[in-house]
């Protein structure tokens, strides 16, 4: 049976606090700070976050309606770009 590019996202048990809490931290900048108006909102992510975590933020904000990209350069370290 052949599973879908969400089914192999995979998240360590050792990284659900993790996963989490940023999930949380996302959610209540987003209720505070997303303007509709432009439509875009940037999260920095200021820890240390293994991808795998990062790709499941991607598929759980993407299957409620964002549309999310992950950035990053060495200036400003990482980054989920969300859009409507």
């Amino acid at each position: 049976m052949a599973i879908s590019p969400t089914e192999c996202v995979v998240v360590a048990e050792e990284d659900m606090e993790n996963l989490k809490n940023l999930e949380r931290k996302i959610d209540d900048k987003l209720r505070k700070e997303f303007d509709p108006s432009s439509g875009r909102f940037v999260f920095y992510i200021s820890e240390n976050v293994r991808r795998n975590v990062i790709n499941a933020l991607i598929v759980k904000y993407e299957a409620v309606g964002w549309k999310v990209a992950y950035g990053y350069d060495q200036r400003d370290g990482d980054w989920l770009d969300f859009r409507v």
